[in-house]
């Protein structure tokens, strides 16, 4: 920001994202990031209703989280793995899955989509297969939980709070 002085860099985080580990968002506090959207109070819902009312082509696009928080705790973040994820991901939307989740456990993938898909995923697994293995993966499973939300942070015994000041 040296560059820019008194300029100030924008996030759009909102107050719902406060109900999980989000270490983004520790982040984005250290470096003095804004967050006008969550200051102003507003939730997931509350945006989408300002975005339909402003006449947003993307007022009900489905969320699409940073790819780094689909690479499991401890492996390096890469350009290569967010490319993986990704194109991975851009496979399962093109199949008819609007709401997948790709997570990155090193060699493995792990396909996460809504529990009521799992069933109509696990018929097709077969066919993405082949076109996931190339991506670099030596093993591509379908997670029969189905999608969760965070479910990375089991992994590090977190979940709730963001943790933000």
């Amino acid at each position: 920001m040296e560059e820019h002085p008194g300029s100030w860099v924008l996030n759009g985080t909102n107050i719902d994202d406060f109900g999980d580990y989000r270490p983004g968002l520790l982040a984005a506090d250290k470096f003095k990031v804004h967050s006008p959207l969550a200051e102003c109070g507003m939730n997931k819902s509350a945006v989408r209703e300002l975005a339909a009312a402003l006449g947003l082509e993307c007022w009900d696009k489905p969320a699409s989280p940073c790819l780094s928080s689909r690479i499991a705790y401890g492996l390096p973040v890469t350009r290569e793995k967010l490319r993986q994820i990704e194109d991975a991901e851009d496979i399962l939307n093109r199949m008819g899955f609007p709401v997948v989740r790709f997570r990155h456990y090193g060699g493995e993938g792990r396909i996460e989509v809504p529990t009521e898909d799992v069933p109509r995923a696990r018929g097709l697994l077969s066919a993405w297969e082949p076109e996931l293995l190339n991506l670099g993966f030596e093993k591509v499973t379908l997670d029969e939980e189905g999608f969760i939300s965070g479910k990375l942070n089991r992994e590090i015994g977190v979940t709730g709070s963001a943790q933000l000041p």
